[in-house]
């Protein structure tokens, strides 16, 4: 979850969320939630507004979240240029590796 947030807050506008920042979001938590990861929506709010996102995209990106929590359909903004969840879950992999490495090292 935390290799998650910290990309997202890279990719994403934390100023004010575009249509293609929230495909994002829900792509990358469909993707999480697909590995049976857990997520809080009040630990990653809280995370968010720690890390500089303005409350309005934080709170943009709960509500993604608790919709899908709750096992709602969420539509995607724009669907032939959004990642795939395989994708994303790829990224994040492979930022978890790198994130070890550099702790071994």
């Amino acid at each position: 979850v935390a290799v998650m947030l910290r990309y997202l807050t890279q990719r994403c506008n934390i100023w004010g969320l575009h249509s293609h920042d929230e495909d994002l979001i829900k792509v990358s938590v469909s993707a999480l939630l697909s590995r049976d990861e857990k997520l809080d929506v009040e630990e990653v709010f809280q995370w968010l507004i720690e890390n500089g996102w303005e409350e309005r995209a934080a709170t943009k990106f709960k509500l993604i979240v608790g919709l899908l929590l709750e096992g709602k359909k969420i539509k995607i903004n724009d669907i032939m240029n959004a990642p795939t969840e395989k994708a994303m879950l790829k990224i994040f992999d492979s930022l978890r590796v790198n994130e070890n490495t550099k702790l071994h090292a």
